[in-house]
């Protein structure tokens, strides 16, 4: 099967040369974007094996910052074009850790080369991973809902996930305010609003919201926010990632089973289980004992149901031990 390559280049000469040259060396090209939103579309269709990203293209986001997202979103590896060679681009490329690095015009041989050593590079990180039983890591991820949206909360990209979870079609959400379409709430008074107004170059985790879906019901969602920052340290923007509590809870409870190696550890694990509405129908001992529970605390209730408890070691340390989250992430100002 022929590897898949994105190319993102807002000069269309150039990147249909770069095109040819691609597929004369036996790859296969799935797209070509101008920009960090087309990137990301035709990445979430493609899932391509690499991308060749210029520096500088369309939009307010540039190939570095576009690589950044590439790489949180879908761990997709990143070439770099450019025809600049001054030292404080390579050094912001540099610190994005890419797979090759490429000073325009290209020629084959030196494009055959790098794209050698970059799928070289990247069946050997492959190879790492699947040993250390990291493969489902890597497609659980892929179940995030991920939205990119603009410094005044303008929805600029949204994902298959994301809309499986809100109930929207991403066509009709783009351009629109995230309060208007993600309505979250947490202790049925914090809203979405004061989620994207994170202080620069930031990285927050929270669990216990409950997304309003497009049924009215309420799902629990697990919260990754992170700023995407200028060179000059100016705000660009923000990633928003949103999890399924649930389908977290499954798989962490499934890869605990599959590593644990003998029955008291997993009597000692922070475990429920579930019935086939998600509600809880047991909990393990260690779990209440840690907790000072009782398992009428939490019998026949929901994730989302605990989330909204006021007892904070339902809502706040019950969720975290289960997510395996550790503490909850502490909010924004």
């Amino acid at each position: 099967m022929k590897k898949k390559i994105l190319i993102v280049e807002d000069d269309s000469m150039v990147a249909r040369d770069l095109q040819y040259e691609v597929e004369k060396l036996g790859y296969e090209v799935v797209g070509i974007g101008e920009s960090a939103e087309e990137a990301m579309s035709i990445s979430e269709i493609y899932l391509p094996d690499l991308a060749l990203m210029d520096i500088h293209i369309l939009g307010c986001l540039d190939g570095i910052q576009t690589a950044r997202l590439l790489q949180e979103s879908y761990r997709i590896p990143v070439v770099f074009l450019t025809s600049c060679n001054d030292e404080e681009t390579i050094r912001r490329a540099a610190a994005e850790m890419p797979y090759g690095y490429l000073i325009k015009p290209t020629s084959r041989s030196d494009l055959k080369a790098v794209l050698e050593l970059a799928f070289y590079r990247i069946e050997q990180e492959a190879g790492n991973r699947a040993a250390h039983s990291q493969a489902a890591e890597m497609v659980a991820s892929r179940h995030e809902g991920i939205l990119t949206v603009s410094m005044d909360g303008t929805i600029q990209f949204m994902n298959a996930a994301a809309e499986r979870l809100t109930g929207m079609l991403p066509v009709a959400v783009r351009g629109k305010q995230l309060s208007h379409v993600i309505r979250l709430r947490r202790d049925l008074q914090e809203t979405v609003r004061g989620l994207y107004r994170a202080k620069r170059d930031v990285r927050v985790e929270e669990i216990g919201w409950a997304l309003k879906g497009s049924g009215g019901g309420l799902l629990l969602v697990h919260i990754s926010l992170v700023s995407l920052v200028s060179d000059s340290g100016d705000g660009t923007g923000y990633l928003l990632m949103l999890h399924d509590a649930v389908e977290q809870l499954h798989a962490n409870t499934a890869a605990l089973a599959a590593k644990t190696a003998t029955e008291c550890e997993i009597a000692s694990a922070a475990l429920v289980t579930l019935d086939q509405r998600n509600n809880i129908l047991d909990a393990s001992s260690s779990l209440l004992s840690e907790l000072d529970l009782t398992i009428a605390h939490l019998v026949g209730r929901s994730l989302t149901d605990l989330s909204l408890d006021p007892d904070q070691r339902i809502s706040d340390r019950l969720l975290s031990r289960l997510l395996g989250l550790g503490n909850a992430g502490s909010e924004p100002q």
